[in-house]
């Protein structure tokens, strides 16, 4: 708080608490929160179920309807979105890894590929066909890739 002194002090106080409102609010951008499972724009999905979205990141199903491999992408070092991602698709990140783990030594698939950030992901997404992942949906470019669904908020459901 600034040390001002009468009406000027009023108005410096004032300007505080708005900017202290804006960062709040702020803050508090539903679409910065919400996670967006994103697509290159030529893949041939609008709204996968949870269930395609498992079966796809499981390697269950490795290719799209048009023929085109699934290409996978997941987030190096964002934890707290990844664990949101997969508990979104009923499986922790240490039952994903292990699963993956299983195809990849059984010679039935690969990992993921990994992306250092959210940025990279969606650069590398809008410019690899087949490809798809998840970010904020506030970074998902829509003139560049598909949205394909926005994971609900777990907090709102409470």
């Amino acid at each position: 708080m600034c040390q001002c002194r009468t009406q000027i002090g009023l108005r410096c106080r004032l300007t505080s608490l708005a900017l202290l409102g804006v960062l709040a609010i702020g803050g508090l951008n539903p679409s910065a929160a919400q996670i967006a499972v994103v697509a290159h724009q030529q893949v041939p999905a609008d709204s996968p179920s949870r269930r395609e979205l498992l079966d796809y990141y499981t390697g269950d199903i490795q290719t799209w309807t048009n023929g085109r491999r699934v290409v996978l992408y997941d987030l190096r070092n964002n934890e707290q979105m990844r664990t949101a991602f997969y508990d979104y698709l009923g499986k922790t990140s240490s039952r994903m890894k292990a699963i993956w783990l299983r195809r990849k030594l059984s010679g039935e698939g690969a990992p993921p590929l990994l992306a250092d950030d959210e940025h990279q992901l969606v650069d590398t997404i809008s410019r690899t066909e087949g490809s798809i992942g998840f970010a904020h949906l506030d970074l998902a470019d829509s003139l560049k890739m598909k949205v394909l669904l926005v994971i609900p908020d777990p907090a709102e459901n409470n």
